[in-house]
């Protein structure tokens, strides 16, 4: 008699998120973070995406990631949300971020803003 047993070797995948504070320079943050995965396939493309920005992509065949980092993305305060997915296999994550808040600061409307004028006031 044979047994035959079947094992359910299914991958999972847990992402964190984590935003860097707002450059004041080009007010970008880079998203950062953390990638755990069990049972991946051993071929396929991983992608960690930024709803409506940017994204990572890993070639599993080169080795399994186990961090990440988009950067360049603009600070709006917004709540976005990071997505983990792997070609061909139902291994899929998701995060929802806050991102810091926009830290340029506004020009000055005044012509002579930034300047420094002195007058000399005679008393008699």
């Amino acid at each position: 008699t044979v047994a035959i047993v079947e094992v359910n070797c299914a991958c999972s995948s847990i992402l964190t998120a984590n935003a860097s504070p707002c450059n004041p320079t080009n007010n970008q943050y880079t998203l950062s973070g953390q990638i755990t995965l069990t049972n991946p396939p051993a071929s396929g493309t991983l992608t960690v995406q930024i709803s409506g920005g940017g994204s990572q992509t890993f070639d599993l065949a080169s080795g399994i990631p186990t961090s990440y980092s988009i950067p360049n993305q603009n600070a709006d305060g917004a709540v976005h949300s990071v997505n983990l997915s792997i070609s061909g296999a139902s291994c899929a994550d998701s995060q929802n971020f806050t991102a810091p808040v926009s830290c340029l600061t506004a020009p000055c409307p005044d012509p002579n803003c930034g300047t420094l004028k002195s007058k000399k006031v005679i008393q008699n």
